[in-house]
């Protein structure tokens, strides 16, 4: 039995094929340009020509051959030819190598001469991968506008429980974010991104007349607007690169002042106190770092952090006072975490998580007229859904009316609607053609879909790519081959998220990570079979990534609010034991997995 770093020694047959050696079972090409590393399949498709004999090989008798059983269109074949033509040097116009036949097929022009041997002494131990010559980003695209839905009877204390109505408040070519009632309920304010802008500027609609006003106009993004209590002023963030704070629109003069700085990139929240004196919003966090929610008293100018986040990249954002203002809903993002609520009293102190865990994905909230409970907006399978969070020990119930898409949900003051953000978007994996040998001009998507692919990863060979899609209806791994002719998922999980995929060295078993029931590291054949899991703590543990010898798993855990380094032996069983490897104090991922 050969171990993982046993060297074996054997005889290579190759090919002569005019000023190239093919060396088949090394996928390389030795000769002008010195050794050049080929992809398994350029390789079969040579192989096939070589098998022909100067002889005229049909295109599906190709395809049979390197891609059996799967459906595969004839471009995918002539762009593979057309890869093999530029690793040989050659022209289609004028070929020497490779003949196109016209409705025919391929034909190889030059002889392959065989005969050819090389001892190789082959090192059985894990190697890492080749470069590719694809690149791979999942890219996301958003589309958002603005809807009301209307709540039958308008009772302002009564709890939401249906939806009787839903109307396009807005829909206007570009993007719409941002809802925010006026207090009489009688206006709306948005922002908007015109297609001919390239910038957000605020807009307010009267709900009555629809006469819409443009209230803003500036180079920068102005967003989160927010009405002043007694309804004369529009509080908004600003995001220039010369210019980030808060701003005061007064109404009725179209006066505008400044009145708090930000060194944030990106603001996400802006709220005003029933009271009036106070905004909230988003802030440097001074102590631990990252991003805190801050209370700025507009009669002093004084800001005064309110939450404290702690280290290992947490994040508040989206803040929404209570009705009496004593309390403060936002959410809390961590690196990989996934975002969950909290809630905070306004005078200080801790705050307590009410919702979410570390799969979850919220997507703003707001407060009923009664402060007893929370809408909010959740990633479900598929969507952004509406959810309806009791604070006094009741679980969060969906609000009935299926998948709606919503997102960043504002109650009216009078409690008959609610504006929302119909969100819908998707992310695609994209390829880029690195070294200039694939013809691909610019990018072209992969294997795309019209939902969620995402934490794209080449096997070690190159010929198949990994990642983690909700395009079945849930969270899964899927497996595709090189030119996604095929892709199929390979975990079946009911109640859990599955997500970012890393292969073995050897290409056989991917690893994979798992949020809700079941949440752990896992192990699973990557021609699929039965999953494994790896780690069996009450830890929420991500990113698995093997070590090269392929022995050990390492992965993030988040342990003690801190997100800290594991490792663990990649062999199955109950008594395999992580063991503590790098505690993460804001250190770049790329940094760590040059650790591994």
């Amino acid at each position: 039995m050969v171990s993982p770093t046993q060297e074996t020694e054997h005889v290579e047959p190759g090919y002569r094929l005019g000023r190239w050696e093919v060396w088949p079972r090394r996928n390389q090409l030795a000769g002008p340009r010195g050794t050049v590393h080929m992809e398994p399949k350029l390789m079969k498709i040579l192989l096939c020509l070589i098998a022909g004999k100067g002889k005229v090989v049909a295109k599906q008798a190709i395809l049979n051959e390197v891609w059996p059983s799967v459906h595969v269109e004839d471009r995918v074949l002539a762009r593979r030819i057309s890869e093999l033509r530029k690793l040989l040097g050659d022209n289609s116009r004028e070929p020497i190598y490779i003949e196109t036949v016209r409705k025919g097929g391929y034909r190889l022009l030059m002889p392959a001469e065989p005969g050819l041997n090389s001892p190789v002494v082959e090192d059985r131990s894990q190697k890492p991968a080749p470069l590719r010559w694809l690149g791979l980003a999942a890219v996301v695209v958003v589309a958002a506008w603005v809807l009301v839905s209307v709540l039958r009877p308008p009772a302002p204390a009564a709890p939401l429980d249906h939806l009787t109505q839903r109307l396009p408040l807005t829909s206007f070519p570009g993007l719409e974010y941002d809802p925010a009632f006026s207090p009489d309920s009688r206006q709306l304010a948005f922002s908007w991104r015109q297609e001919e802008n390239p910038s957000f500027d605020l807009f307010i609609k009267n709900l009555a007349t629809g006469k819409l006003r443009q209230v803003t106009s500036d180079p920068g993004d102005d967003r989160n607007p927010v009405f002043s209590p007694d309804g004369r002023f529009l509080a908004f963030t600003r995001n220039h690169p010369n210019d980030r704070g808060i701003y005061l629109l007064e109404l009725q003069g179209d006066k505008t002042q400044k009145v708090a700085e930000s060194r944030l990139d990106r603001i996400e929240g802006l709220a005003w106190s029933p009271d009036g004196k106070y905004l909230a919003y988003p802030g440097k966090n001074r102590v631990f770092g990252g991003q805190c929610i801050m209370l700025l008293h507009l009669a002093t100018r004084v800001e005064k952090q309110l939450t404290f986040p702690h280290g290992g990249g947490e994040h508040d954002s989206l803040p929404v006072f209570s009705p009496d203002g004593h309390q403060l809903a936002f959410r809390r993002s961590g690196v990989l975490l996934g975002q969950v609520i909290h809630t905070v009293a306004t005078a200080g102190g801790p705050s307590r998580q009410v919702a979410g865990s570390g799969a979850s994905v919220v997507g703003g909230m707001d407060w009923a007229a009664d402060g007893k409970s929370l809408i909010y907006s959740r990633f479900g399978r598929t969507h952004f859904n509406l959810w309806t969070l009791p604070l006094q020990g009741d679980a969060p119930q969906q609000l009935p009316g299926g998948d709606i898409h919503a997102y960043r949900p504002r109650y009216s003051p009078d409690g008959g609607m609610l504006a929302y953000m119909r969100w819908t978007g998707q992310s695609n994996i994209w390829q880029v053609d690195l070294d200039g040998q694939t013809g691909i001009a610019g990018h072209e998507p992969f294997c795309a879909s019209t939902l969620w692919d995402m934490a794209p990863t080449w096997s070690p060979e190159g010929d198949r790519v990994a990642f983690h899609s909700n395009r079945g209806g849930s969270w899964q791994i899927w497996v595709a081959d090189e030119v996604c002719a095929e892709a199929r998922p390979i975990t079946v999980f009911q109640d859990s998220s599955c997500g970012n995929p890393s292969w073995s060295p050897t290409g056989r078993m991917l690893a994979f990570d798992v949020r809700g029931e079941g949440s752990g590291i896992y192990t699973i054949p990557a021609d699929g079979g039965y999953p494994r899991r790896i780690t069996r703590d009450e830890h929420l543990n991500l990113l698995p990534r093997w070590s090269r010898d392929g022995l050990t798993i390492y992965y993030t855990s988040l342990r003690e609010k801190r997100w800290q380094l594991f490792r663990i032996p990649a062999g199955v069983g109950d008594r395999q034991q992580p063991e503590f490897f790098l505690k993460m104090h804001f250190l770049p991922f790329s940094q760590i997995s040059q650790l591994l």
